[in-house]
């Protein structure tokens, strides 16, 4: 299991390791523990997390399957991806990696899915403007649906308790909450959704 993620080398030393490790084995974990079908995740990066969650499906679902939107205009681009993927025999739990807006690609059409990792630069508008983008996405997360997000932290910049209240301020109510799962600046939470409001 000592691969399921990015082994030493890829790191930016100990400090990088240190803070983003923990966001990796949460999502490895909770795939683990939910199995999901169809995981959506929006915003793949350097692939870190997709290979987190793609090992989670090898280890409890294996006919689960992940699509994957973003621009892959950094970390190496959609290649760098693919050979994380290729060298740890993960390629096949790829449905399809998409390159582009997430917001042409997938908001405006969404595919079906029972697990939801955002981390596009998250914002609170973001994360609103993707699940309540479309009605579709609206109805599979009341439907039951996990949605998880970069962020969440008191540390972190954009994504925190502080953020949330200037947002809802914006807003006129209180449309979301969070519980952080691990992370302490980087950091994975999982959202919920005011139904009353919505």
């Amino acid at each position: 299991m000592s691969d399921f993620y990015l082994s030493d080398r890829e790191f930016n030393g100990p400090r990088d390791k240190g803070k983003l490790e923990p966001v990796y084995t949460k999502l490895y974990e909770l795939v683990k523990d939910i199995k999901p079908n169809n995981i959506v995740e929006l915003g793949v990066g350097s692939g870190a997390c997709t290979v987190a969650m793609t090992r989670g499906l090898e280890q409890a679902n294996p006919n689960g399957r992940l699509i994957g939107f973003d621009t892959f205009t950094a970390w190496g681009g959609i290649k760098t991806v693919y050979q994380k993927l290729l060298s740890r025999s993960l390629n096949n739990f790829i449905d399809d990696m998409r390159e582009g807006s997430v917001f042409d690609l997938w908001v405006s059409n969404p595919t079906d899915f029972d697990f939801l990792w955002i981390d596009i630069d998250n914002t609170w508008k973001s994360v609103y403007d993707v699940v309540f983008g479309n009605e579709k996405i609206l109805n599979q997360i009341k439907d039951g649906s996990p949605v998880y997000i970069e962020g969440g932290a008191d540390a972190h910049p954009r994504m925190n308790k502080n953020t949330l209240n200037d947002f809802h301020n914006s807003l006129g109510k209180e449309i979301f909450s969070f519980e952080v799962l691990s992370g302490l600046r980087v950091s994975i939470s999982k959202l919920e959704i005011n139904w009353d409001l919505v």
